[in-house]
Parts: structure tokens; C-alpha cells; sequence
């Protein structure tokens, strides 16, 4: 009898010691900005958090939430579009709050925000309903990259409204608030506000084992109540599963896209710089060069590459490529 007693309590220690591994092994693959993770992480149940998280972004106290179950299907992500994420909540005097979380970069995000906008703004309205009725909206991006037209905004967090463009004094209305984090621009800052809580919260869903979110999570009880429900998360099997698979899903995607901007950069050099040669035979070198670069860059404008990307492929300016629109 003692001897079965002791090879359950090696078994279990041995499964326990597995299991913890596992965990570890998940902890340096899976951080929190995952979409599936993050998901998990703001689900109903957890609303004490996700107040906290909330609140940080739109610098508001949040006393009430209420979060929409219906568009939390926790184990149906792989029918979700890749790098996505949607939590959309109900906060107090009915204020909605749509958050996506946008791990690649698809080239169309401001078009893509103003999208999700729009589409719960109208969301609250019914047929029958005044206009008076459509409540404030909050649409809120997290993102794992920059955004090229904010390149000249040095803070990583960003809030836009409408506002009369001369005085730049009277906001049009109250019903809409959108929110930029290029999370980027934050992780490059040589000194962070650490005692932000924003900061504080960015810090966490990028790296929840770094020195500094180890520090944070000393006085936030918040994030660090996140953090153990972060490790709940990685012990379960099925979900880590469908990470595996979102991940893998982004990284073919990341592929696809370098590959095909490669292939396009390189035939279009090509059939540019052959063409380039014959002008250049006629018109001379310098004449010919130029329209080299012209001709790549129509080729890469209906490929559909940022602007920017072409310029540094070819040497021209932003307004040279605009003007072969």
C-alpha cells in the first residue's frame, strides 16, 4: 500500500513538473497581445481588470461594464480575420467600447478604425429610434507597428476627435473618441513613465516577464491579478492550441506579403531598368535613370505599396510617387 501511495506522489510530482515546464515554454511564446490570449484575458468574468485596462486608455474612472458575452466566442477564433482582435463593451450612460488589437500591418488602418467606428456608432441606433439616441462611442487600436501617417507624432498614444480646423478650439461632438497605440514607439522610449498607467498596462501585454513589468506588478495589484490569470491561460492546452495556429496563420501571411513585395520589387526593376536603357540610349543617361525609377514606381503603386516603401526603393520623393497616381 505505501508503495502505491509513493509511486502516485512521484507520478503527480512528475506530471506537476511537466506541466510547469510546459507553462514556460508557453510564457516565452505566447505573450498577452496575442489575440487569442488577450481575448481570454478580457473575457466576462473578468471585469475588475478590464475596467482597470479600459481606464487607462481613456484616462476616465470606470465604475460600470458591461461585456457583450456575444462577441466573445473564447473557443471560435480561428473563423475571426487574422491579427484582430474585437472585445466590445457597454460602460456606464450606455458609452460603447470597441477595442482591436492589430498585430500585422495590412496597410489601411485608419480607413480600417474609422470602419469599426462607424459600424458600432450605427449599431445602437434602431429604425424606429431619434438620432438623439446614438450614444458615445470609443474606438480603440492597439497595434504592433507604426502607422506610416503618424510618423511625425513622437508619443505613442493618440486620441482624435472633430474639431473646427481654424481656432482649432470647438469639438464638433462628444459621440466619438478614437484611440492610436503604436505599441512601437513606446517599447523605443529610453525613459518610460513607468508610473503611467498606460505604460504600465503596454508593458505588460508585450512582455509580462520583463524586469520592468516585475517591478510594476509590485504596486499594481490590477496587472498583476492579469498576470495570474495570464498563467491560468497558458496551462490550458486547447487554447495555447489555437494560439499555435493564429500564430502560425500570421507568420504565412508576414511570408506571403515579403515574398510577393520582393518578387515585385525585382521584376519591376527589371522590366524598369530595361526600359531605363533604351530611354536612356535616346535621351541619355541621366533622362533614362529617371524614367527607370518612374517606371518601377507605377508598377510598385499597383501593387499597392505604401508610398513610402516605394520611395525607398527607388530614390524618389512622396510627391514624385503621388503625381503618378
Amino acid at each position: 500500500m505505501k508503495k502505491n501511495i509513493s509511486t502516485s506522489t512521484e507520478e503527480e510530482k512528475k506530471n506537476e513538473k511537466l506541466k510547469n515546464e510546459k507553462i514556460l515554454e508557453n510564457r516565452r511564446k505566447f505573450k498577452p497581445k496575442n489575440d487569442v490570449i488577450f481575448q481570454e484575458l478580457f473575457k466576462p468574468g473578468n471585469e475588475d481588470i478590464t475596467k482597470a485596462f479600459l481606464s487607462s486608455i481613456i484616462k476616465e474612472n470606470i465604475t460600470e461594464i458591461n461585456m457583450d458575452v456575444s462577441t466573445h466566442t473564447n473557443r471560435d477564433y480561428l473563423k475571426s480575420k487574422l491579427g484582430i482582435l474585437d472585445l466590445r463593451v457597454k460602460l456606464e450612460n450606455n458609452i460603447q467600447c470597441n477595442v482591436e488589437v492589430q498585430l500585422i500591418d495590412y496597410g489601411n488602418m485608419i480607413d480600417r478604425m474609422l470602419f469599426y467606428w462607424s459600424k458600432q456608432f450605427s449599431k445602437n441606433l434602431n429604425k424606429s429610434q431619434d438620432y438623439s439616441k446614438l450614444e458615445r462611442t470609443i474606438s480603440i487600436a492597439i497595434l504592433n507597428f507604426k502607422i506610416e501617417d503618424l510618423k511625425d507624432i513622437e508619443n505613442f498614444y493618440t486620441n482624435w476627435k472633430i474639431i473646427e480646423t481654424k481656432d482649432r478650439k470647438k469639438i464638433l461632438t462628444n459621440k466619438l473618441d478614437i484611440y492610436i497605440i503604436e505599441m512601437p514607439k513606446l517599447l523605443e522610449q529610453k525613459h518610460k513613465e513607468l508610473n503611467d498607467n498606460l505604460t504600465q498596462w503596454m508593458l505588460f501585454l508585450n512582455n509580462p516577464d520583463s524586469v520592468e513589468v516585475k517591478e510594476i506588478m509590485e504596486e499594481n495589484d490590477k496587472i498583476k491579478e492579469a498576470a495570474e490569470k495570464y498563467d491560468v491561460i497558458l496551462g490550458d492546452e486547447e487554447l495555447i492550441r489555437l494560439a499555435e495556429l493564429k500564430e502560425k496563420g500570421e507568420m504565412d501571411e508576414r511570408n506571403m506579403k515579403r515574398v510577393a513585395r520582393e518578387e515585385g520589387i525585382a521584376e519591376g526593376m527589371k522590366q524598369g531598368m530595361e526600359k531605363g536603357k533604351q530611354e536612356g540610349h535616346k535621351s541619355g543617361l541621366i533622362e533614362g535613370i529617371q524614367k527607370n525609377k518612374l517606371e518601377v514606381a507605377k508598377k510598385l503603386l499597383k501593387m499597392k505599396l505604401p508610398i513610402y516603401k516605394i520611395s525607398e526603393a527607388t530614390g524618389l520623393s512622396k510627391e514624385e510617387i503621388e503625381k503618378l497616381k
